[in-house]
């Protein structure tokens, strides 16, 4: 346990890096250059895990299957030749409100060319009431001017993998335009999809939010059943057979204790829509 006065601290480990709030641990990022980076880690309140790994271990992660005929993602059952995600810069930043990382890195093909230049972002702060703030920015840019296509795909860019106490019937899934369940929620645009679950006999809950300046919000998801959830504007949309020029897409994960209703999560997201860019590289 780390000191309660800290609002928020970042510990930094060989191949990891902690954000903790309030003295509790929130998320665990890897960034080994051996095995895939992310998040192997996000928590509710005393360490429940409202996410779970995937093979990989990961649980929020940045990936893709089928970018430009080749397949970003730690799956071994890709039908598409292997590419993989090299970070070349990991920056971490500590500060009074706030803490977080920075990682540059190029997406490469099996005959090592690079084909994306790619700048992920995280801010790890304390929410409103029992709450816990993730934020994510993602900013991809075509490497040498070449046009890439995103072709079809089981999910889209960023996947995080849902525990498995808010799938079950006890457990509540909805989206922002107030449709309920996996099928409901799988293939529909949102402006943010929503889980409330009990774990470890406490209510927790998560809500992750796509953020107003987003191209094509609100976005499409996709929610299968085994728990990947992604915001998918790649996926579906005309735009994702051609990108020629940089995109960011911006995402504002909040994990909070207790029940919600969707007013307050709405609330939440106007909040976000009202905050300052994260520094764009």
């Amino acid at each position: 346990m780390l000191p309660e006065e800290n609002p928020v601290t970042l510990v930094a480990r060989p191949e990891r890096v902690e954000f903790w709030i309030y003295g509790g641990l929130f998320a665990v990022y890897r960034t080994s250059s051996v095995a895939p980076c992310g998040f192997t880690a996000i928590y509710a309140k005393d360490r429940r895990p409202v996410l779970k790994p995937n093979t990989a271990g990961i649980v929020l992660g940045i990936a893709r299957e089928n970018v430009d005929g080749f397949d970003f993602t730690p799956s071994s059952n890709s039908a598409y030749p292997k590419g993989v995600i090299v970070p070349l810069s990991t920056m971490a930043r500590r500060g009074p409100c706030s803490v977080g990382l920075r990682q540059d890195s190029l997406w490469i093909t099996p005959t090592g060319e690079p084909i994306i230049a790619e700048t992920r972002i995280f801010r790890a702060l304390p929410g409103p009431g029992p709450s816990r703030i993730l934020d994510i920015f993602l900013h991809l840019r075509p490497c040498a001017g070449r046009e890439i296509v995103f072709g079809n795909a089981p999910h889209d860019l960023l996947q995080l993998y849902i525990a498995e106490p808010f799938l079950r019937e006890t457990g509540l899934a909805r989206n922002s335009r107030g449709a309920f369940g996996i099928e409901q929620i799988h293939r529909r645009s949102a402006a943010w999809c929503g889980f409330v679950g009990v774990i470890q006999k406490e209510t927790v809950g998560f809500a992750l939010m796509d953020h107003p300046q987003n191209p094509f919000f609100p976005t499409d998801w996709n929610l299968s059943a085994d728990g990947t959830l992604s915001p998918s504007p790649l996926l579906w949309s005309g735009f994702a057979q051609n990108l020629a020029k940089p995109i960011s897409l911006r995402y504002r994960l909040i994990v909070h204790d207790g029940y919600v209703d969707s007013g307050w999560t709405g609330a939440r997201l106007q909040d976000f829509a009202k905050e300052h860019l994260l520094g764009v590289p």
